[in-house]
């Protein structure tokens, strides 16, 4: 059976599901909060959900610049690197990077909505 491909409202969806889980977890799991907020964000910036947490975040480095040490300790959680220090640096920051992925995907989600975009 061939299924057709997703629409742009349905990835939306599942974006926003992923946005809630990880509002849900933020600091439960730190270092994947951030990698995953690093996808969220690349994917309403480019219409593409097909991205890894390596790419995501090389992605966020060059692009998030104000969040580029975060980014990188995320990485270096993900690799298991990561010592206490590091970890609260990461958890420090979590909220204010929550609220400034928000109100980027929300400006980016207003304006394929504004321009009548179905993301293809």
């Amino acid at each position: 059976m061939v299924y057709p491909p997703a629409t742009w409202p349905e990835l939306d969806r599942a974006l926003q599901n992923e946005l809630g889980y990880v509002e849900e977890h933020l600091e439960d799991y730190p270092g994947y909060s951030i990698l995953q907020l690093c996808r969220i964000i690349y994917s309403y910036e480019t219409k593409d959900v097909v991205v890894s947490k390596v790419e995501a975040a090389d992605w966020a480095c060059a692009e998030l610049g104000d969040w580029k040490r975060h980014v990188e300790l995320a990485r270096k959680w993900y690799s298991r690197q990561t010592g206490p220090d590091e970890v609260g640096f990461m958890t420090a920051g979590l909220g204010d990077l929550l609220r400034f992925a928000k109100a980027r995907i929300e400006a980016l989600r207003s304006d394929s909505v504004e321009l009548g975009r179905d993301g293809r």
